[in-house]
């Protein structure tokens, strides 16, 4: 039987941009939502993306039913950025679209204290697909989603629209002479009797 310690004995940073959805607000139908950061989180979001800013970063959602308590989210990030062209070192502004999609699973139901006083999720009973992300007190967070998202649609070598590359001059062919047969011509004109 393959078990994991339970992932809310380890808890994770809270993130820059949050908006909690209940799980139960789709439970029997499809849901839409639509969120957008303030300028606090478009402040700590370009922070946590390491760009110079965020202008702003907007998401909606369609949030669907599956089968055993999951969740599907499809939707789509969109966000104005300041990044620094890889080319000219300037700042400039981008615009990112990127499409979402993503499943949430309840977590594995917990078996009884083990060893140690341990506290473990069993995975094998009903266990998260491993594609999936868990939803965590009966909640998922799509401004961390958003987020996530907006991270994985960010150009990692961007450069501005109108920047060009200036390729390096190439020296000229080395001549096919050896290196010293003009010292060795000139010592030879120079020598006496000749």
């Amino acid at each position: 039987m393959k078990k994991h310690e339970d992932i809310a004995s380890h808890p994770s940073p809270a993130p820059v941009f949050s908006r909690r959805l209940r799980v139960d607000e789709a439970r029997d139908r499809k849901v839409t939502r639509a969120i957008e950061a303030d300028a606090e989180e478009c402040r700590l979001l370009a922070g946590f993306l390491g760009v110079p800013a965020v202008a702003s970063a907007r998401a909606t959602f369609e949030i669907a039913p599956l089968s055993r308590g999951r969740v599907e989210v499809t939707g789509e990030v969109t966000a104005r950025v300041t990044q620094n062209c890889v080319v000219t070192l300037e700042d400039f502004e981008a615009d990112v679209r990127e499409p979402v999609e993503a499943v949430f699973s309840p977590p594995p139901p917990r078996t009884p204290a083990g060893a140690g006083g341990k506290v473990v999720a069993d995975v094998s009973l009903t266990g998260p697909d491993e594609e999936s992300d868990l939803i965590v007190d009966g909640r998922i967070d799509l401004g961390a989603l958003a987020t996530e998202f907006l991270a994985l649609g960010l150009d990692p070598w961007p450069r501005k629209p109108d920047a060009a590359f200036a390729a390096p001059e190439i020296p000229p062919e080395p001549s096919s002479e050896r290196p010293f047969a003009s010292l060795a011509k000139l010592r030879k004109d120079e020598t006496p009797g000749k």
